[in-house]
């Protein structure tokens, strides 16, 4: 299984313009999401990944005001949904040059230590560090939830602020 709960920190300013435009539907952005994944080599993240990514999703495809009002149930099928596309994304797909365990919280580790498919990955433009504020929703989406606080818990990998 596959860490890739650090994701929020490897998408590029050009990822981060999608999902952050409030004009762009909830597919694109899942889109980006799930690119960005397996371009890094995702083929079996972790059931806590998966939950991460649809956070995150959710974060950015939906208003804050929205998100508060969105039942237990609604979040559960945006999971499933992400964990559908993805693996219908990655049958498609070849196996990853190489595998990685767990992506580390800074992209920088990545690139030195797995330079062929960091290079692959990005091309000419780089990851760029996630907002503090979207870092911060993600985070209180995955304490909202009921499994959520203890995924984040101990989890170094989410740099979730103040929610220790």
């Amino acid at each position: 299984m596959q860490d890739f709960a650090a994701i929020h920190d490897y998408f590029t300013a050009t990822e981060w313009a999608v999902l952050e435009d409030p004009d762009l539907g909830m597919c694109i952005k899942r889109d980006v999401i799930l690119q960005r994944a397996t371009n890094l080599g995702a083929r079996c993240p972790t059931e806590g990944s998966m939950k991460y990514m649809s956070s995150l999703l959710l974060v950015c495809s939906e208003p804050p005001e929205r998100l508060t009002r969105m039942t237990s149930e609604q979040k559960q099928n945006t999971c499933k949904f992400i964990k559908s596309e993805f693996k219908k994304l990655t049958r498609k797909l070849d196996q990853p040059a190489s595998y990685v365990e767990q992506l580390p919280s800074d992209p920088k580790h990545l690139q030195i230590g797995q330079p062929a498919l960091f290079a692959k990955a990005y091309g000419g433009e780089g990851p760029v560090p996630c907002k503090p504020d979207v870092l911060q929703r993600v985070c209180v989406q995955m304490e909202l939830r009921p499994w959520g606080r203890s995924l984040l818990l101990g989890r170094s990998s989410y740099k979730c602020y103040g929610l220790r």
